[in-house]
C-alpha cells in the first residue's frame, strides 16, 4: 500500500466517511421543449429486450418506434418490430400548446406533458423493466378521445435499394441480391385475449442459413435452423379500446384516463397460429400486470437499483468538458441498459435505437428506412468489446452474459469448423459473426474457385482470430469480480478451453521450442506477421490467471496443456526507437502495407494488462504510447487512444476531446445518439468514453486496487464503483484530494493503493 492508503484507513476507522452520495440522476434528464423535428428528436426507452424510439412532431401524432435484440429477418438482418402513430383529440399538439417531452432516467420513462388553455394532459411510457411490454398511460384534465394507427414497414417484396454498399447482408447466392418481405396483419383472431386488439407479424419462411453452412463448407454440421419460422410481431390493445380496423384502434368513448399496452413477440414456431396462442397468453399476462398499481413500482424498483449499483459524477475544473462527461457517463450507461438484456448481445451499430431518414453524420437520408445500419447484421468484436469492458467497473454484470452466452451457443459449430478446415481441434471465432457463429457469406467470399475450405475472401478478418483470447480475459475478469462458481463452469472454461487448445494445436514450434505464430495478422491493419503483439500479449495476459484458478474446477489434463503452453510462448515483440526500448506490434512483419488504422503494439496495455500504472516497466510502456504507429488522436468510434493513456497514467491525453466525443450526438437530441461512427447510436463510441472515464478513477490487478491513476487534480468528483472479490469502491474527490472513502466489504480496504510517482510530469506526453 502506497502512505496515502495508510491514512485513507485512518479516515475510515474513525468514522469520517459518511453520506457518500451524489446529486440525482435526474439532473441527467434530457428534455425537449416544445414538438420534435423528426426521428432525431426522438427520446429513447427500454427494458434491455424491447427498445423503443419516441416523439412528437408538430403535427400532434406520437410516434413509436419498436425494435427488439431477436428480431432477425430471413437474411441475418435485425429488423424493427414495427411503429405506431398516437393521436389524440383535442390533440397533443397545436400552435400555441406548452410541449414537454422527457426521458427520466431514474425511472426509465418517457414523459410527455401538453397544456393549452388549462387543458392539461399527460402521456407517460416504459418498456416496463420486468415484462416483455410497452405501457402507455394517459392522464388528462378534461375529456380526451385516443386513436393508434399501425404504421406497417415492410408492405411488399422487394429488393434492397442499391445504396445499400455496406449494409453486409448476404443473399442466397453470389447474384443475388438480399430482400425485404412484407409483415402480415392479421385480420381476424380466433384468440379470445386478442380481440380488439391490432395484431401483426413478419414471419421468415425463407432463410440464407442452409445456403451459409454449404457456402462455408459446413453442411454435415448438424443444427438448428436460427431463422426459418422465425416470427416476430406484436399486439396492441387496452381496456376501453376497440378495433376499427385491423391497423386502427380507437377508444370506444371520451375519458380522462386511457391505459394502453403494446406486446412485441419473438419464436420460431411450426405455424402462425402457434405463435398467435404464445402472443394471446403474453398479452393476457401483461395487461393484468399492467393494470397492478404494483406493477410500476416494480418497474421503478429495477432502475432504482441499477443506479445504485454505481455512479461517476464529475464537476470543477472547465464547466462544460465536466459537465458533458457526467452526462455522458449517465446517459451511455442509461441507453446500453436499454438494449443489454436481451436474448443477444447489444448491436454495435445502431442497436435497437436505430431511426429512418439520417446516415451516419446525422444528415439526412430519405432512402434510410428504419431496418438501414452499416455494416450490417454480423457482430464485429473490435467495436462489441468496447461496450461490455466498462460494465465489469460499473457493476452492470447482468448486461454481459447476452454477450457471453452468444459465444457459448456457437462452440459446437465452432469446434466442427476448425476440424473441417484444419483437421485439429479447438475453436476460434471470426471477428465478424453472425449470431449462430458463422462468417459473413460476403466476407468468406463466394467465389470458392481455387480456395481451400477456410480460406477467406476478406483480407481484414482472414486471420483475426485475437477475440477469441480478449474474450476470454473479459470472462476472467467476470469472474474475478463476480466469483460465480456456475460461470466458471459453464462458460468460462468451455470457451477458454477450447480457444487455448486452438492456439496450442494450430501453430508449430521454432527451433527453441516455442509457438510460432505463423501465417497471422495484426488485427485488421497488417496481414502478413509472425507472432503479432496481440496474440502473444493475449496469451500471456490469460495463461497464468487459468492456472490461477480453482484446482477442482480444472481438469488435470487441461490445466497440464496450459502450464506446457505458458512456457512456450514466445516472448513479447520488442524493438528500439533511437535509444528508447519499446513495444512492437508484431515479431516481424512479413508484409508491411497498412489497412486499418490499429495500434497493436499497445495491446499488451489494454485490453491485455501486462503494463501500465502500477506495474513494472512503467517508462518502455510510456515511450511505446508516445511511438505508435498511428500518432494521430482518433476520439470517435472503436479507437482505443484515450483508454491506452489512461492505461499509462497520462491524464491530459485521457481526456483529449474526451468531453466532446461523450455527447457526440450531432444533429440528434439524446446525448448518447452518437455519430461519426459505424451507425448511430455508435454504441462502441460511448464505451470506450465510460471505460476511459472509470479507468482514470480507478485499476485494478488480482487483489490491487489503484485509485486515481490518471485523475486531473482540478476535477471534483462523487463516484462508486466495482472491482474484483465482490468489492465497491465509493469515494469523493476534491480540490485533487481523496477526502471520503469507503470500500464493501472493509476486509478489502488494505488493498487499496495511491502512489504519486504514478502521475506523469507536467506536459509528459
Amino acid at each position: 500500500m502506497g502512505m496515502r492508503s495508510v491514512n485513507l484507513i485512518f479516515l475510515v476507522c474513525f468514522g469520517c466517511v459518511v453520506n457518500l452520495c451524489a446529486g440525482p440522476v435526474t439532473d441527467y434528464n434530457v428534455i425537449l421543449h416544445g414538438p420534435a423535428r423528426d426521428a432525431r428528436d426522438s427520446l429513447p426507452v427500454g427494458n434491455g429486450d424491447i427498445g423503443v424510439n419516441v416523439w412528437v412532431e408538430k403535427d400532434g401524432i406520437l410516434t413509436i418506434l419498436i425494435g427488439k435484440t431477436d428480431t432477425w429477418g430471413e437474411f441475418g438482418s435485425l429488423l424493427k418490430v414495427g411503429r405506431l402513430r398516437i393521436t389524440t383529440e383535442p390533440s397533443i399538439y397545436v400552435d400555441g400548446t406548452d410541449l414537454k417531452q422527457e426521458v427520466d432516467l431514474s425511472t426509465g420513462t418517457i414523459t410527455i406533458e401538453s397544456e393549452k388553455g388549462g387543458r392539461k394532459l399527460r402521456l407517460r411510457l416504459r418498456v416496463d423493466a420486468n415484462h416483455p411490454m410497452i405501457v402507455l398511460e394517459s392522464d388528462s384534465s378534461e375529456p380526451f378521445t385516443m386513436r393508434v394507427d399501425l404504421d406497417v414497414l415492410r408492405t411488399k417484396e422487394q429488393d434492397l435499394p442499391t445504396e445499400r454498399k455496406h449494409l453486409y447482408l448476404d443473399g442466397m447466392s453470389a447474384d443475388s441480391a438480399p430482400k425485404v418481405y412484407p409483415d402480415r396483419i392479421v385480420e381476424a383472431v380466433n384468440e379470445p385475449a386478442l380481440k380488439n386488439h391490432i395484431v401483426w407479424y413478419h414471419r421468415n419462411e425463407h432463410s440464407v442459413y442452409p445456403v451459409t453452412l454449404k457456402l462455408q463448407a459446413l453442411q454435415n454440421f448438424n443444427g438448428k435452423d436460427p431463422l426459418m419460422h422465425r416470427t416476430f410481431g406484436c399486439a396492441v390493445g387496452g381496456e376501453g379500446f376497440v378495433a376499427e380496423s385491423p391497423t386502427r384502434l380507437k377508444t370506444k368513448s371520451a375519458g380522462k384516463k386511457f391505459l394502453l399496452t403494446i406486446h412485441p413477440l419473438t419464436a420460431q414456431t411450426e405455424d402462425v397460429e402457434d405463435w398467435l396462442k404464445l402472443l394471446a397468453g403474453e398479452v393476457g399476462e401483461g395487461e393484468r400486470s399492467a393494470a397492478d398499481p404494483g406493477c410500476f413500482a416494480k418497474h421503478c424498483a429495477w432502475w432504482k437499483n441499477f443506479w445504485s449499483r454505481s455512479r461517476v459524477v464529475v464537476s470543477g475544473g472547465d464547466a462544460d468538458e465536466t459537465a458533458k462527461i457526467s452526462l455522458g457517463w449517465h446517459a451511455n450507461r442509461y441507453l446500453t441498459a436499454c438494449t443489454a438484456r436481451g436474448a443477444y448481445p447489444v448491436k454495435f451499430n445502431g442497436s435497437i435505437f436505430n431511426v429512418p431518414g439520417f446516415i451516419s453524420n446525422g444528415k439526412k437520408a430519405d432512402w434510410v428506412t428504419p431496418d438501414y445500419r452499416n455494416w450490417g447484421g454480423a457482430f464485429w468484436f473490435q467495436n462489441q468489446r468496447h461496450i461490455y469492458w466498462p460494465m465489469l467497473q460499473a457493476g452492470d454484470y447482468d448486461q454481459m452474459l447476452p454477450f457471453f452466452k452468444m459465444y457459448r451457443d456457437a462452440l459446437p459449430l465452432a469446434r466442427e469448423r476448425t476440424r473441417k478446415y484444419y483437421g485439429h481441434n479447438g475453436v476460434f471465432f471470426p471477428e465478424t459473426m453472425v449470431f449462430w457463429g458463422t462468417y459473413l457469406n460476403l466476407s468468406y467470399g463466394w467465389k470458392r474457385k481455387g480456395k481451400p475450405d477456410g480460406m477467406v475472401g476478406c483480407g481484414y478478418i482472414r486471420r483475426y482470430w485475437q477475440g477469441g483470447l480478449e474474450l476470454t480475459a473479459m470472462m476472467l475478469d467476470y469472474y474475478h469480480h463476480t466469483q460465480d462458481a456456475e460461470f466458471l463452469k459453464k462458460t468460462l472454461l468451455p470457451i477458454a478451453s477450447e480457444v487455448m487448445m486452438f492456439y496450442d494445436e494450430h501453430y508449430k514450434r521454432d527451433a527453441a521450442g516455442k509457438i510460432r505464430i505463423y501465417p497471422a495478422q495484426m488485427l485488421e491493419s497488417i496481414w502478413d506477421t509472425v507472432n503479432p503483439m496481440p496474440e502473444v500479449a493475449g496469451l500471456r495476459y490469460s495463461l497464468p490467471q487459468l492456472l490461477a484458478l480453482p484446482k477442482d474446477a480444472v481438469e488435470k489434463p487441461t490445466r497440464e496443456r496450459w502450464r506446457r503452453m505458458l512456457g512456450e510462448l514466445p516472448a513479447l515483440p520488442r524493438g528500439k526507437s533511437g535509444d528508447k526500448d519499446i513495444l512492437l506490434g508484431a515479431e516481424r512483419l512479413v508484409q508491411t502495407k497498412r489497412h486499418n488504422n490499429e495500434n497493436a503494439r499497445l495491446y499488451a496495455v489494454w485490453p491485455y494488462k501486462l503494463y501500465g500504472v502500477g506495474l513494472k516497466d512503467l517508462q518502455l510502456a510510456r515511450d511505446t504510447w508516445r511511438t505508435r504507429d498511428i500518432q494521430k488522436f482518433k476520439a470517435n468510434c472503436w479507437y482505443n487512444d484515450n483508454v491506452w493513456a489512461a492505461r499509462l497514467g497520462l491524464e491530459n491525453e485521457a481526456r483529449i476531446r474526451l468531453a466532446e466525443r461523450f455527447t457526440l450526438s450531432g444533429e440528434f437530441k439524446f446525448p448518447a445518439m452518437y455519430i461519426r461512427g459505424d451507425w448511430p447510436p455508435d454504441h462502441d463510441n460511448g464505451g470506450v468514453c465510460q471505460n476511459t472515464v472509470q479507468l482514470m478513477l480507478m485499476q485494478y490487478y488480482g487483489k490491487r486496487i489503484l485509485l486515481l491513476p490518471a485523475w486531473p487534480k482540478e476535477w471534483n468528483v462523487d463516484f462508486k464503483l466495482h472491482a474484483p472479490l465482490r468489492t465497491t469502491v465509493e469515494g469523493r474527490v476534491e480540490n485533487g484530494k481523496l477526502v471520503e472513502l469507503k470500500v464493501t466489504p472493509k476486509s478489502r480496504l488494505e488493498d487499496v493503493e495511491m502512489d504519486e510517482s504514478w502521475k506523469p510530469r507536467t506536459g509528459q506526453k
